[in-house]
C-alpha cells in the first residue's frame, strides 16, 4: 500500500463490507493483499470473507479468516491466497471488527482490482459522510465511493 493512506470508520459492531463490480465475470484474482494504517494495530482487520458473486444478489465464500494476529508493522502488506478462486463479476470482502474502530490503508488483488486507496484529507470527509450515515435509521445502506466501489454498512 501507500504509505500515506488509511481508511477509518466508527462501525458501532456492525460487518463493514467492501464491494466491487468489475462489469464482467471474466475476473479471477487468487491472492489479494491488506495493507494496515499507520496507528493503532486493534483496529487492524483480524476476521473476514472475501466472497465473489456473478448477480450480486447470490454469493460463494472464496476464502476466509479469523482472529488473524495484527499486523507486525505500521504500512505493512499481507498477502494472502484465495483458498477457492472462480470467475466473479462482482467480489465483496466483509469485516467483522472486534475494536469500536476500524482501519485498512489499501485493499488489492493480484489482478489489479483495488478496494480502495483514499488520501487522508478524502478520509476526513468519508468519515465525517460515514458518522451520518450510520446515524441514519437501520437498514442496509450504500455509499458510493468511486464508479466501480460501494461502501455497504449492515
Amino acid at each position: 500500500g501507500e504509505g500515506g493512506t488509511k481508511w477509518c470508520v466508527i462501525h458501532e459492531g456492525r460487518p463493514i463490507v467492501w464491494q466491487t463490480d468489475l462489469g464482467t465475470g471474466d475476473a479471477r484474482p487468487d491472492s489479494y493483499r491488506l495493507t494496515s494504517a499507520e496507528d493503532v494495530p486493534a483496529r487492524d482487520p483480524r476476521t473476514w470473507k472475501l466472497e465473489g458473486s456473478l448477480d450480486g444478489t447470490n454469493w460463494t465464500t472464496l476464502d476466509e479468516h479469523r482472529d488473524e494476529p495484527v499486523f507486525e508493522n505500521r504500512h505493512q502488506t499481507k498477502s494472502f491466497e484465495i483458498s477457492k478462486p472462480g470467475k466473479f463479476k462482482y467480489y465483496r470482502f466483509t469485516f467483522t471488527p472486534k475494536d469500536t474502530f476500524f482501519q485498512v490503508a489499501e485493499i488489492t488483488t493480484n489482478i489489479g482490482i483495488k478496494f480502495f486507496q483514499v488520501n487522508n484529507r478524502i478520509t476526513y470527509n468519508l468519515i465525517r459522510t460515514m458518522k451520518r450515515y450510520i446515524s441514519a435509521p437501520v437498514g442496509v445502506k450504500k455509499l458510493n465511493i468511486s464508479l466501480l466501489q460501494t461502501f455497504i454498512i449492515q
